[in-house]
């Protein structure tokens, strides 16, 4: 109904409000550890609070939602949706969520990335085009362009490198190279897309994102 999913809205806002209050103030304590003039001790201080009251006001409200939903009849409806899959694992994939967990003073909660497919894919483009412009010797498209689906290609003799170090690595030892990256193998069509296998995933009320089922490539394959 209407009521259940403003309820259910509320409560997954609330959660999200709540994750990144406690994520701030872990960062600002770590912050504060470091402070060393008074004026930035005070500073830090200062906004600790206020994410502690963040962090109070959002357990208060999603106390009250929980109360709610316990006292309530709700008429809930699942959705779910498709999106490109990818494994999130094997060594392009260690090498990914090693610097995105890294990445932690800048990025809230890096690991929910982690196994993103989006995420992976979107590291993996720009890692694809900067060894290509590695290959052309210019960062101009007109040239590196053509040579994207060269850095991918499983072609004989080609060694396969996992990261941006082992492409430059292998390229200015004069080696072609096959690029095998973090969201998995890629193959390139002539217009440069890469049809993979995808997943369906569910949208709870608690916000998570279960995985439901996986479309393989070879399955896609039959209908094209």
């Amino acid at each position: 109904t209407d009521n259940s999913q403003d309820v259910n809205n509320q409560y997954v806002q609330s959660k999200r409000r709540l994750a990144d209050a406690q994520a701030l103030r872990t960062s600002l304590l770590k912050q504060l550890a470091n402070a060393v003039t008074t004026e930035q001790v005070d500073s830090l201080k200062a906004q600790i609070r206020d994410a502690e009251r963040s962090i109070s006001s959002d357990e208060s409200a999603l106390a009250k939602l929980n109360h709610r939903i316990a006292y309530s009849s709700i008429s809930l409806t699942i959705y779910a949706g498709a999106q490109p899959y990818a494994p999130s694992q094997g060594p392009a994939w260690d090498v990914f969520n090693t610097e995105l967990l890294a990445s932690a003073s800048e990025i809230p909660q890096p690991d929910q990335w982690s196994q993103d497919p989006y995420t992976e894919t979107d590291y993996d483009a720009i890692i694809i085009m900067a060894l290509a412009m590695l290959v052309a010797k210019t960062p101009d498209p007109a040239f590196f362009n053509p040579l994207i689906a060269q850095v991918v290609a499983d072609t004989a003799g080609a060694t396969e490198v996992h990261s941006f170090k082992e492409g430059m690595d292998a390229i200015a030892a004069g080696k072609k190279i096959h690029y095998v990256g973090a969201g998995g193998p890629i193959v390139l069509d002539k217009y440069h897309n890469s049809s993979g296998a995808f997943e369906l995933i569910g949208y709870a009320t608690d916000g998570s994102n279960p995985q439901l089922d996986v479309v393989s490539a070879a399955d896609i394959a039959k209908y094209h």
